[in-house]
C-alpha cells in the first residue's frame, strides 16, 4: 500500500510538471505570435 502511494505521488508529480511545461510552452507560442504581427 505504501509503495503504491509513492508511485501515485511520483506519477502525479510528473503529470503536474508536464502540465506546467505545456502551459509555459503555450504562453511562449502566444508571445511569439504577438511579436510577429
Amino acid at each position: 500500500m505504501i509503495i503504491l502511494n509513492i508511485t501515485t505521488k511520483k506519477t502525479t508529480g510528473k503529470l503536474l510538471i508536464v502540465f506546467l511545461v505545456d502551459i509555459q510552452f503555450d504562453i511562449f507560442l502566444l508571445k511569439k505570435d504577438e511579436q510577429r504581427r
